[in-house]
C-alpha cells in the first residue's frame, strides 16, 4: 500500500496518476432517461416441404436520450431445418426486451425439432454515450 492510503491511491500509482481529489470531483447524480425502438421484420426466402427452409430478419432501431443517442441497423440469414417461427437470435443489452413469438398461438404448440445455423451483420452510429461523454445536466468537475 502506499502509505496507508489504501487500494484507490494504488490504483492511482499504476495509471501514472497520484493525486486522487477525493469526493469532491466524483460526477454528480443525475437522472437517466432513454427512449428506444427496435422493428423487426421476417421475410421467408425460402420453406420446402421437407422442413428445410431459410430466411432473413432485417433490424433497424434507434436510442435517444441523455444516455445513448445512436442508430443501429442489422440483419439475420438463417437456414436450416424446422428454423424456427420467430425473430431471431437476439442480442441481451440493458435497454428493451426479448421479442414476442411471431404468433401467440404458436407459442403454445409443441415445437418441432429442428437445426439451423444463422450468420448476422450489424452496424452502429452513435452520437453521444453518457458513459464516454460524461453526465449532461451538470458540469463534470475538472
Amino acid at each position: 500500500m502506499i502509505a496507508g492510503r489504501g487500494y484507490a491511491a494504488l490504483v492511482h500509482v499504476l495509471i501514472w496518476n497520484n493525486k486522487p481529489m477525493g469526493w469532491d470531483y466524483q460526477l454528480r447524480n443525475e437522472p437517466i432517461f432513454n427512449f428506444v425502438y427496435e422493428h423487426r421484420r421476417q421475410c421467408r426466402l425460402f420453406q420446402g416441404d421437407s422442413g428445410f427452409g431459410a430466411d432473413v430478419i432485417p433490424v433497424a432501431g434507434a436510442m435517444l436520450g441523455n444516455v445513448l443517442i445512436q442508430a443501429q441497423a442489422n440483419a439475420q440469414f438463417r437456414v436450416g431445418y424446422h428454423v424456427p417461427d420467430d425473430f431471431g437470435a437476439i442480442l441481451l443489452r440493458g435497454f428493451g426486451n426479448l421479442p414476442l413469438p411471431r404468433d401467440p398461438a404458436s407459442a403454445a404448440k409443441t415445437p418441432k425439432l429442428g437445426d439451423s445455423l444463422f450468420a448476422r451483420a450489424a452496424g452502429t452510429a452513435g452520437a453521444r454515450n453518457l458513459t464516454l461523454d460524461g453526465i449532461t445536466f451538470h458540469a463534470a468537475p475538472m
